[in-house]
């Protein structure tokens, strides 16, 4: 097996894990930056925020499918380069028109549907990067260290992003944002040989198809996205929208918020290097007792809570999301043939993601008739009932561990 010495003397992984850590230095500053941004425009409301927030999931959720048979025919590699050079060119374009004076809400919005579409392809193709890199043995390790160095960006970004937000303004770390990409692209770029395309022969409605049907044979798997796509409008809401509103009303807006975000990366780091030191028997079973955190945190906002008891319920989510990201990751890769892989990935995504939109779209309304109170508290029973369900299915609970080096 691979060590993480080993690992990093690979110039191709190496390059790999400086793309995620350069990324996600802007992605850690990218939602506080946005929010406020638009929260920022004159005459502003949640509302706006998600009309804006909004535009980018439903993007990606309507074209997740067809990203991942891209994903599944085209070089991977490639792929994810393009994308990220892509967005980037127009994210600092968005940062640069907050900068101006000229950004709007319909400008924004239409940005984040172009971002959208871009992470529908993004997304399926990058769990085909780590496996082409690494052995069969290593692959656990190989996710826990990129969700390390997504951890550590977004840590990086997020402790900044307030000071940043406060001095030069949010349009200056939306900018940054998109430079990042830009770099991540190019470093991903010269991985291209690395996974050379694997046309299928068949059309791409056959191949949609064909990844349809493997995401509903395995019923683990289509159980857990279920639960998830319901309990992603509760979250989305309350924490995307609910969450900055929050900050701005009744505490320090950005600056407050960024430190709120800080603690969450923290936790995405501590989880990430949890979820690759165990080998839970049921894994499916171990996230999902740990997910308690996400109506804990939903309630702790509702009152609010004391602001360091927020950063504390901030911090176990992190730890519950990148457990979630390694464990199912890595549970993904040594179940399901690794030539479905992508479009599986987009079936997951996509389902995960698929009630996101609408959570946001309806917590801007719950705000202005109901209050920030009501929005927190629904999000908090929806989560945790649904949350609670998959625990019922035999599939998930009896999903036992598989060995990476076990695999075929």
């Amino acid at each position: 097996m691979q060590d993480f010495r080993t690992m990093f003397a690979d110039r191709r992984f190496r390059r790999l894990w400086i793309a995620r850590l350069v990324s996600n230095l802007g992605n850690g500053m990218s939602p506080i930056a946005l929010s406020f941004a638009v929260l920022g425009l004159p005459g502003a409301t949640a509302q706006d925020l998600g009309i804006v927030l909004t535009a980018q999931a439903l993007a990606i959720v309507l074209a997740l499918p067809l990203g991942g048979v891209i994903a599944d025919r085209l070089p991977r590699a490639l792929l994810v380069s393009t994308t990220d050079l892509i967005l980037g060119v127009f994210v600092v374009a968005n940062g640069a028109l907050f900068l101006t004076h000229h950004a709007t809400v319909p400008i924004a919005a239409a940005i984040n549907v172009i971002a959208g579409l871009l992470n529908a392809i993004w997304w399926p193709a990058f769990p085909g990067l780590v496996p082409a890199l690494l052995d069969e043995r290593s692959l656990q390790r190989g996710n826990g260290l990129i969700g390390i160095a997504n951890n550590a960006g977004m840590i990086s970004g997020a402790a900044v992003a307030g000071g940043i937000i406060t001095f030069l303004g949010p349009g200056t770390a939306i900018v940054i944002d998109g430079l990042t990409f830009l770099v991540a692209g190019l470093l991903v770029f010269t991985l291209r040989q690395e996974t050379p395309a694997q046309p299928s022969g068949e059309s791409m409605m056959r191949d949609l198809h064909d990844g349809w049907r493997v995401f509903v044979s395995y019923r683990w798997l289509w159980v857990i996205v279920a639960a998830f796509g319901v309990t992603m409008a509760g979250m989305r809401g309350g924490f995307d929208v609910g969450g900055p509103v929050l900050m701005k009303e009744q505490f320090s807006g950005a600056a407050s918020w960024a430190i709120v975000q800080t603690g969450q990366t923290i936790g995405y780091l501590t989880g990430a290097i949890i979820a690759t030191r165990i080998r839970p028997s049921r894994p499916l079973v171990l996230c999902l007792l740990v997910s308690i955190i996400i109506p804990i945190y939903l309630l702790a906002l509702a009152w609010p809570a004391p602001f360091p008891l927020l950063v504390a319920c901030a911090f176990g989510l992190g730890i519950c999301y990148d457990m979630w990201g390694v464990l199912w990751g890595t549970t993904m890769q040594t179940h399901i043939p690794r030539e479905s892989l992508s479009r599986a990935s987009a079936f997951d995504a996509m389902g995960s993601l698929l009630l996101g939109p609408l959570g946001m779209a309806v917590a801007g309304p719950i705000i202005a008739a109901f209050g920030l109170r009501t929005l927190f508290i629904g999000s908090a029973v929806l989560t945790a009932v649904v949350l609670a369900l998959p625990l019922f299915e035999p599939a998930v609970r009896n999903l036992r561990w598989v060995e990476p080096e076990t695999v075929s």
